[in-house]
């Protein structure tokens, strides 16, 4: 019985008599499971277009064991054409029966057809043929992505790629988009928005023209949908210079995973100077705010890193901003890590003392590294006594960034904090900064002719701390000289012991050993000693 009635449907299906379709119709009627299943299937296969007609009018009445047994028919089998033309010339209880047929059986060839029907003006059932078109192109989109130019069918073929047929997918989609005003279906701006290019030139002109009849119902499309057009589209927006103020905003509103995560990835790190420039544009990012920016602890690191700069240029509450860089410098990633403590360079010195702190106290060292780098721009809280702690860092990264950090201080930054860091710093830190700083020493010539004494003597011990008594050599020679202020005298006898030999020097301290002041002479003779190597006694006895 099962071999006669596969020889039956072999017979038909290759009969090229119109009887035969009669006969394999009549047999989609049969109670015989396996007479029935061959009809059905051979109807579809068979190249007739009067059988793929039939199969569309008694659609309805197929049980579902029936319409299973098309679900695995041969790619661009000749029912898809005949499905098209059906959708397109058929009455419109034919469309929706083809429409319906080419959903079920994901016949993504058929989508053009069905969004042209879909966008008709007052079409009967267009929501349904839109619906069906979404369908196919969730199908289609899928397709393309699971898509391996490697591998093969049945019978050793290359499966053909799905790409094929987005393009004229997207053509009727774009129509329709130009149409939306005469059919108002969401579901064809859905599809659009799943297979299309971000770059679509028409889709950018829609969004960017508010007169423009999808306009309003695609930004509302794409403020929920999370499909890979609709990222690129934002992604693109926030490249593009050009781009309307509503699409960044609603890039900027996007918090969720999924969405989220997407949008980041197309973006990278780091970003460009036309994001960054967009970013500005942006009031705030949605996931900025305390209660949603937990977000983006669950992102991979690369895109934390992203997320990180894309706040920092943001126009953003830098409260806000500092609260998601102190989330991710607590990151397992390092790059973004190193990114947060980055971004704390466009935080105001307010904002960005705790986000500082945090990244000081970091097991990173190229974050702590990096912070030090920012403690004296920021103004940071006893930033040169943390500065020269950092000295002592057991990481060579740190030492060398909190070394040049201090290299990089004034005269006046030194002078005025000074009295705060530990004595044993101070010479350290004094003689960092009378090394970089070109203006110390004519800065400290200038103090040494102040009327007032305080001054002199504050001026003096400066100039042993930064180590330029060298470089003020005749200035300290005339202060022990000539200076009436006896401290300052005393201050200044003892610093030429500093100097290398030089005979004004000397003769200006062996003067001043014969002062009338205890003080004076002891502190002159301690520094002859020093420069010369030589006693007063031996410097001034005969010599034999």
């Amino acid at each position: 019985m099962a071999v006669g009635i596969e020889l039956t449907l072999r017979t038909l299906l290759g009969s090229p008599n119109p009887r035969a379709t009669d006969l394999l119709a009549i047999a989609l009627g049969s109670s015989e499971v396996a007479l029935r299943l061959g009809a059905v299937r051979a109807l579809a296969i068979r190249d007739d277009e009067a059988g793929h007609r039939r199969l569309v009018d008694d659609w309805p009445k197929l049980p579902a064991d029936a319409r299973a047994a098309l679900g695995d028919l041969p790619p661009r089998s000749s029912l898809t054409a005949t499905l098209s033309k059906v959708i397109r010339d058929g009455t419109p209880k034919q469309v929706r029966r083809a429409s319906e047929i080419a959903a079920t059986l994901n016949i993504v060839d058929a989508l053009p057809a069905i969004v042209e029907a879909a966008s008709r003006p007052r079409m009967e059932g267009a929501a349904i043929l839109a619906a069906d078109a979404y369908q196919l192109a969730c199908r289609l989109t899928e397709a393309v992505d699971l898509y391996d130019p490697l591998a093969k069918v049945d019978g050793g073929q290359h499966q053909p790629d799905p790409a094929f047929a987005r393009r004229p997918a997207v053509n009727a989609l774009v129509t329709a988009l130009e149409t939306y005003g005469d059919h108002r279906q969401l579901d064809l701006l859905q599809a659009l928005l799943l297979l299309t290019p971000g770059d679509e030139p028409a889709l950018l002109r829609a969004l960017g023209d508010e007169g423009h009849s999808a306009h309003e119902a695609l930004l509302k499309a794409i403020r929920t949908s999370r499909c890979r057009g609709v990222i690129e589209v934002l992604a693109s927006a926030l490249v593009d210079l050009r781009s309307p103020q509503p699409l960044l905003e609603i890039a900027a509103e996007r918090c969720d995973r999924e969405g989220l995560e997407a949008l980041l990835a197309h973006l990278t790190y780091p970003i460009g100077l036309r994001i960054r420039e967009n970013c500005r544009r942006v009031a705030s990012f949605a996931w900025l705010e305390e209660s949603r920016r937990g977000v983006i602890c669950e992102l991979p690191g690369p895109l934390q890193a992203t997320a990180v700069q894309l706040a920092a240029a943001s126009q953003a509450d830098p409260r806000d901003i500092a609260g998601v860089i102190e989330l991710v410098l607590d990151s397992d990633d390092a790059p973004a890590r190193l990114a947060a403590c980055r971004a704390i360079e466009a935080l105001p010195q307010r904002a960005a003392v705790e986000p500082i702190r945090r990244a000081l106290d970091a097991d990173d060292p190229a974050v702590v590294a990096f912070a030090v780098k920012m403690v004296r721009a920021k103004n940071y809280p006893g930033a040169t006594a943390l500065l020269v702690g950092m000295l002592n860092n057991p990481d060579a990264k740190v030492r060398s960034a909190a070394g040049k950090s201090l290299r990089e201080l004034s005269f006046a930054t030194f002078r005025d904090s000074y009295a705060e860091l530990p004595e044993s710093s101070r010479s350290v830190v004094g003689k960092l900064v009378g090394k970089a700083d070109p203006m110390a020493a004519p800065s400290l010539r200038a103090e040494l002719g102040s009327g007032a004494v305080a001054r002199r003597l504050r001026a003096l011990e400066l100039i042993g701390l930064m180590g330029l008594a060298d470089n003020l050599a005749e200035e300290l020679i005339a202060c022990v000289t000539d200076d009436k202020d006896l401290g300052v005298r005393v201050e200044a006898a003892g610093l030429l012991g500093e100097l290398t030999l030089r005979d004004e020097a000397v003769e200006a301290l062996v003067e001043a050993t014969g002062a009338r002041s205890t003080a004076l002479r002891a502190t002159a003779e301690k520094s002859l000693q020093r420069l010369t190597g030589q006693t007063l006694a031996e410097l001034t006895g005969p010599r034999s």
